[in-house]
């Protein structure tokens, strides 16, 4: 008996010490379906925020709770079991257990544990929709439990894991993207101070970015983007400020080649002496068809972090960014909180998230960008780049760059900042930029070059003095590749073919030589040399860092993959030059709830578009000879600051506020998206309510 009350205690009392009564919470459903969440204090729009997402999203809400409870394999079969070995990997229970209460505060653990609450009050009164038995009730400490292993794997080091399997340790680099642009009164024609948010992350599924507003009467009102388990946006816009997310990737991870003792593959030398590993067997269990097996995998630990042995038997070891993680979650709730620039700094100060560049504007005209990442003091005798001895105290670190040495341009004299993933050192106009010079080559910060997007960026700013809000909105949703940059490494292959050395192919080639390199739905050329393009990045595995890169296509690869675009060309359309909208499709949903959209956008442009083959699934028959857009634009806002502060925002998502099929938010917002057009939102109560289709509790 004492062991089931004390189990009671130590399990459930974090829910209910601090209960929140729903009562008291508001949730205004405005035309779009995005919820407003209204409550007297902070802890009450976090449950008020919990509650929403899962009426919505309870599909992506499970996935973060799965991942949590290390039981994605269950459901996700050997990808899933991969999430939780690499949870395991990163121990990230063992880092909630010792840090929950002693690096949070006591507000914001209420804030966390009020989200738990919101979570489970869905979730136990729709056990219809669970996935797996015995999956709630969540807690607040796993909630900021999933921060640890999300921004580890976000830092690359899950990528890092799959190259040291895949016996190419020195090949690792991690490069995904978004947008990010602010200019102040001395930039625009209307005297005021604008910003564009736009991250690029996938279109649908679990880390698709959801949109709330969450306003409480201790100065919390924010409208902003959300992942499942996230109880504040990643981004978003206030009365008094908004900033933009971007990804950056310098040197994060560090991989070490272990020296073992030849009599004993479990010990490894370090500074002279021998050290056995720490050794675990992680239980997993995985889904493969209608059968759930149990299998074992083997986690190491030594002095550097957590090790792996690939498949010939050599440990290599990891090591990465890594301060109070747990405190990530805290982070972002202090930036949310912020009232001018010098807070919202105080914010970043706490250097709990470990990477993303933010673009930020406020209500006084201030804009400011920073390349805000944990960056290792390193020993300099080492290229970091590569693989680095495992046998030496000369290459551990446990010491960050201060936040304030970190490259960042606050109000530069020509008027803007902007970021596309690219070198912190073009952030902003010729003359105000950060000098490269004063930063240490062991921080890797040249791993995030001039990538496309900042050179199409620099040529739409060059020669204008001022930039109207309309012309910003422009180069937001410009499609068009930059005359000077990586993607010109690209096509030169293909100027260089001979039409007349290829009759066969002759059309097909001319088709690929007059494109304008635009990716508007109504081009006739984009889609055959999409296609053709895309096929060949897929036979040569090629990603994001070789189209970012500008890694040409080889001439052999590339007449194959012209030649079997040709052939589906002339079966699916009858013809080689199709609209472009015909061919790339935006689409969601299976069988009466199918919808598909023409979707405009290339990789590596300002208004992306991610997009791959589907070779199965429910969607296959709809999408034969024809792309399906994965990833791109997903949160977009504009955002405008006048005399008076918060002028007005708009801001789209790309399908609807719900990943309920049949819904009528479901895809409501894909016309807009898919044409470039927003919708215009406010934080203004009474404006919301005029707006509202349903007020409501959480209960």
């Amino acid at each position: 008996m004492f062991f089931w009350i004390s189990f009671f205690i130590q399990f459930f009392a974090p829910i209910y010490a601090q209960s929140i009564d729903p009562t008291k919470i508001t949730i205004v459903r405005d035309e779009w379906g995005v919820p407003h969440i209204y409550a007297k204090t902070d802890a009450e729009v976090a449950y008020g925020i919990g509650y929403a997402f899962c009426e919505d999203n309870f599909a992506a809400m499970q996935d973060a709770a799965l991942l949590v409870a290390g039981r994605s394999g269950e459901v996700h079969g050997v990808k899933g079991a991969g999430m939780d070995y690499f949870s395991r990997y990163v121990r990230a229970r063992e880092t909630a257990d010792e840090s929950y209460e002693r690096d949070l505060s006591p507000e914001f653990r209420r804030i966390l544990d009020a989200y738990a609450q919101g979570v489970n009050a869905y979730a136990m009164s729709h056990r219809e929709e669970w996935v797996v038995k015995n999956l709630f009730p969540l807690t607040g400490k796993a909630v900021a439990q999933g921060f640890v292993t999300i921004l580890a794997g976000m830092v690359g080091l899950g990528d890092a894991i799959k190259f040291i399997l895949d016996g190419k340790p020195d090949d690792f680099i991690m490069q995904p993207g978004s947008n990010a642009i602010a200019i102040n009164p001395n930039k625009s024609t209307d005297y005021k101070t604008h910003i564009v948010i736009n991250p690029h992350v996938p279109v649908d599924g679990t880390f698709a970015f959801y949109e709330a507003h969450l306003h409480s009467e201790e100065g919390l009102n924010i409208l902003g983007a959300f992942f499942p388990g996230m109880p504040l946006p990643g981004m978003g816009i206030t009365p008094r400020h908004a900033w933009a997310v971007t990804f950056n990737w310098p040197d994060y991870v560090d991989i070490y080649e272990m020296e073992l003792d030849p009599k004993n593959k479990n010990r490894y030398k370090y500074d002279g002496q021998w050290y056995d590993f720490e050794r675990a067997k992680v239980p997993l269990k995985v889904k493969l068809g209608g059968v759930v097996l149990k299998v074992k995998r083997e986690v190491l630990w030594c002095k550097y972090g957590p090790a792996i042995r690939d498949k010939k038997g050599k440990v290599y070891a990891t090591r990465f960014v890594n301060n109070k993680p747990i405190r990530a979650a805290e982070e972002w709730y202090r930036m949310a909180k912020a009232k001018n620039l010098e807070e919202f700094k105080n914010a970043l100060r706490m250097q709990s998230i470990p990477h993303f560049n933010f673009v930020y504007a406020d209500q006084n005209h201030n804009i400011y960008y920073v390349h805000n990442s944990l960056l290792p003091n390193r020993n300099p005798k080492y290229n970091w780049q590569k693989t680095v001895p495992g046998n030496t105290s000369e290459t551990l670190w446990d010491k960050y760059l201060p936040f304030d040495e970190l490259p960042q341009v606050e109000n530069p004299e020509c008027g803007y900042v902007y970021n596309t993933n690219n070198s912190p050192f073009f952030a902003t106009g010729q003359g105000c930029n950060v000098d490269s010079n004063a930063f240490s080559r062991t921080y890797g910060l040249k791993q995030n070059r001039e990538n496309n997007r900042d050179h199409r960026l620099r040529e739409l700013f060059d020669g204008r003095e001022r930039i109207s809000p309309s012309e910003l909105r422009s180069f937001k949703f410009d499609c068009q590749y930059p005359k000077s940059g990586p993607a010109q490494k690209i096509f030169k292959t293909v100027l260089e073919l001979k039409p007349d050395e290829h009759p066969k192919l002759a059309d097909a080639i001319r088709v690929l030589q007059n494109w304008n390199q635009k990716g508007d739905v109504e081009n006739r050329n984009a889609g055959l040399t999409m296609y053709t393009f895309y096929h060949a990045y897929q036979k040569l595995k090629y990603g994001f860092v070789q189209i970012e890169s500008g890694v040409p296509i080889p001439k052999e690869r590339l007449i194959e993959s012209l030649t079997h675009a040709q052939k589906v060309f002339r079966k699916r359309y009858a013809t080689l030059t199709p609209k472009f909208g015909e061919v790339q499709r935006l689409v969601r949903g299976t069988g009466k709830h199918f919808h598909s959209f023409a979707m405009p956008g290339l990789p590596e442009v300002l208004a992306p578009s991610y997009s791959e083959f589907v070779k199965k699934g429910p969607q296959k028959k709809h999408l034969k000879g024809k792309l399906r857009v994965m990833g791109g634009d997903t949160f977009t806002a504009f955002v405008t600051f006048g005399e008076n502060g918060l002028e007005k925002f708009e801001t789209i998502v790309p399908f609807g506020s719900s990943n309920r099929p049949g819904d009528k938010h479901f895809v409501d917002q894909a016309p807009l998206y898919t044409t470039y057009r927003t919708k215009s939102m406010t934080l203004d109560k009474s404006e919301i309510l005029k707006r509202a289709e349903r007020v409501y509790r959480p209960e």
